[in-house]
């Protein structure tokens, strides 16, 4: 796109590579629509098809967008009269963006509900994510053969190919609907968690404390939970100001039975440990945005950067987007070598039936970003072979199976059950953050991580730093 939009739109290559960062920013963040209206409202099965159909029409958008070339004269630089071609392009984009987000909240927590009850769904669920991010292999033909396709052959044609196969998938999707297991959904999980802090703001200074010995915890009689579709969440320690939304007296336990006041003046203890569990996850979501704003440099600065380098060998021209394959490359090296052989050795070194914890394989994953670091040191001089750009581009793959696989895994497992899809879209957002991290300031991009030196730019002094620490 980076491409399409600096050759076809004549726009600069800063210009495009930020509109590109800011498009996926909205990739990752849309999820977060998606995964809120198939825990409240929805159901996954229904959300997933219902933005199916919005990401269809955006690729016809977009494939008609090709068609309507903007003309352009050149007076010194390019510049294109207004035509529908810009508007439609971005208009194409951005629907696009909001229908990816039902599929991408909600395909992998909606797949591992499927193993719910297999012999061994933990570790069912973690080969199950690691092979659900296997299926980047169509990153593979997007990454050789279709942009060959859009450059050398016909750019509508380029993008009709993928609206096919969108069209294809939806429709093998909609064949299994017998065979799912469906989920109920839950509702809004954000007036719940909205509910815990009012009520403890409104509770903070009751004559009752939770921990005077005639108080107890209010939580519905039974095994029946108060969030639909979910099992009761047994009390913890910690956040002991939260445990305030349900302070009662015990004599009036017995008398709300199944019945309590409103929400927004007593909560259960289940609600009240969603809301905990989500504070716990904080941090580590909060760490996984580092590896997030170097993965997401292989589609826009590797490829102004490559632009800078030489892309010829032996007469062969290179095609810059085409070295993004190496990504999937490791992806189909790796998910197997750690699936068949790294498994069952990390078993019996660790215990873990998955070898390593959804945990531990994120901090593995973001060893890349030093890797990357390393080899920026001597990509970064002008007028080296972009063969250069290679084992970077194999490093974030292979470290993207561990970091990206194990973050789905470890927030799946660990978030509650009646937020999976809006945590697993949260821990997507991640992503929408990297991007915004390596946005193109001011109109000349000399603010901005991405400059228009590329060996100058904050971005690359980062990763010069990171590299020179690694040797040193």
């Amino acid at each position: 796109m980076v491409i399409y939009m600096s050759s076809k739109l004549h726009v600069s290559k800063a210009s495009a590579a930020n509109a590109v960062s800011n498009w996926m920013g909205t990739c990752n963040l849309s999820p977060l629509l998606g995964g809120f209206l198939a825990d409240s409202y929805l159901g996954q099965f229904r959300t997933i098809n219902a933005f199916f159909g919005i990401y269809l029409l955006g690729m016809i958008l977009l494939t008609l967008s090709t068609l309507l070339h903007p003309t352009c004269h050149s007076t010194g630089s390019h510049t294109c009269s207004k035509t529908v071609n810009p508007a439609l392009l971005y208009t194409a984009l951005y629907v696009i963006a909001v229908g990816s987000g039902g599929p991408r909240s909600c395909i992998s927590s909606f797949g591992a509900f499927q193993l719910e009850e297999s012999d061994d769904p933990a570790s069912n669920k973690a080969s199950f994510f690691n092979w659900s991010y296997f299926t980047n292999i169509g990153g593979l033909i997007a990454g050789t053969a279709l942009v060959y396709v859009q450059q050398e052959v016909s750019w509508p044609l380029g993008f009709a190919i993928p609206t096919v196969a969108v069209t294809a998938s939806a429709m093998i999707f909609l064949m299994g609907w017998p065979r799912y297991k469906h989920k109920q959904p839950g509702g809004s999980p954000l007036t719940r968690v909205a509910q815990v802090f009012v009520a403890a703001a409104r509770n903070r200074s009751a004559r009752i404390e939770v921990e005077h010995a005639n108080a107890t915890l209010y939580e519905l009689q039974g095994e029946s939970s108060s969030i639909p579709g979910s099992q009761q969440i047994q009390h913890t320690a910690g956040f002991g100001f939260l445990d305030k939304a349900a302070a009662i007296a015990r004599d009036e336990q017995t008398a709300f039975g199944n019945s309590p006041p409103t929400g927004w003046r007593l909560c259960t203890v289940t609600q009240i440990e969603e809301v905990k569990i989500i504070l716990h996850l904080m941090p580590v979501w909060g760490t996984s945005i580092i590896f997030s704003t170097v993965f997401i440099q292989t589609s826009t600065l590797f490829v102004q950067q490559g632009q800078e380098m030489r892309n010829r060998i032996s007469g062969f021209k290179v095609p810059l987007a085409s070295l993004a394959a190496f990504d999937t490359i490791a992806v189909i090296l790796t998910v197997p070598l750690y699936e068949r052989l790294l498994v069952p050795v990390l078993h019996m070194l660790t215990g873990q039936q998955s070898g390593l914890t959804g945990l531990q394989r994120m901090g593995l994953g973001l060893l890349a970003m030093v890797v990357a670091g390393v080899v920026e040191t001597h990509a970064m001089v002008h007028q080296v072979s972009i063969l250069w750009q290679v084992p970077q581009h194999f490093q974030v793959g292979a470290a993207g199976v561990f970091a990206f696989a194990g973050r789905t895994e470890f927030f799946n497992k660990e978030s509650p059950e009646a937020m999976r899809s809006l945590i697993g879209a949260l821990s997507l957002a991640t992503n929408a953050l990297g991007s915004c991290s390596c946005w193109c300031g001011g109109e000349d991009h000399e603010q901005g991580w991405q400059t228009r030196e590329l060996d100058r730019s904050p971005y690359g002094l980062l990763l010069l730093a990171l590299g020179s620490a690694r040797r040193h």
